[in-house]
């Protein structure tokens, strides 16, 4: 199985355990009170279906590392991870780490920290430093072209804090930052250029699956839970 259709498989799960988030906060609500209530609810489930494409409440410093914590250890995080860790093990990735309980042990562990990493780097340290927004606004209209390419180039383009649009350089790097501290705790032969940058896209691949559900599940979760 291509590292690709795992990640895109990793979303279609998280899909159906999702359909329980409560809606995000209203774009009517006071900046104050909105930003209280989307960190109150997890901020890593909020899927910004309440704020439209023109409207934008900057997110503090403190705000942003809890957004990343929340998408690095919420509930929804442990068995996305088993996932990862189950299909790497039946595709004996890491051979030396062996079968049985002990190499899924370490697979799980080197999969839970892969994300850990790349998310409280992309969307807390440089979100922080760099002054983007970590969150994802959805486009919700015009064609399905239309929105999944926008879905896309949101790896590319992201907001400042003060709403103006730039490339999305915290994502960048820290995807490729995840990718090289990796190297310290996979086996040493993956320890290689060529691994590093394996590892770099599959971790922008799986942003860009997650951006491409956070625009489209709003529209599912109405047409199938009539939410």
């Amino acid at each position: 199985m291509s590292k690709t259709l795992l990640s895109l498989l990793i979303v279609g799960v998280c899909c159906v355990a999702q359909g329980q988030v409560p809606n995000a906060p209203s774009a009517t609500q006071t900046a104050p009170d909105a930003h209280k209530d989307a960190t109150q609810r997890g901020m890593g489930l909020y899927l910004g279906s309440g704020m439209a494409a023109d409207e934008h409440v900057a997110l503090s410093t403190r705000q942003k590392f809890g957004f990343a914590a929340w998408n690095s250890f919420s509930p929804l995080t442990y068995p996305e991870v088993a996932l990862i860790a189950g299909i790497s093990q039946a595709d004996n990735q890491q051979p030396t780490w062996g079968q049985g309980a002990e190499g899924f042990g370490k697979r799980y562990g080197a999969a839970f920290a892969d994300q850990a990493i790349n998310t409280m780097l992309s969307q807390a340290v440089l979100a922080s430093m760099l002054k983007e927004d970590p969150r994802y606004f959805r486009r919700g209209h015009g064609t399905f072209g239309q929105r999944l390419g926008y879905s896309v180039s949101r790896m590319w383009i992201t907001r400042r804090d003060d709403g103006t649009r730039t490339a999305n350089v915290s994502v960048i790097m820290g995807a490729g930052m995840a990718a090289g501290i990796s190297r310290i705790y996979y086996p040493s032969v993956e320890r290689t250029a060529g691994k590093t940058l394996g590892d770099f896209g599959i971790l922008l691949a799986t942003d860009a699956a997650w951006n491409v559900f956070y625009e489209f599940w709003p529209d599912i979760r109405h047409g199938v839970f009539r939410k």
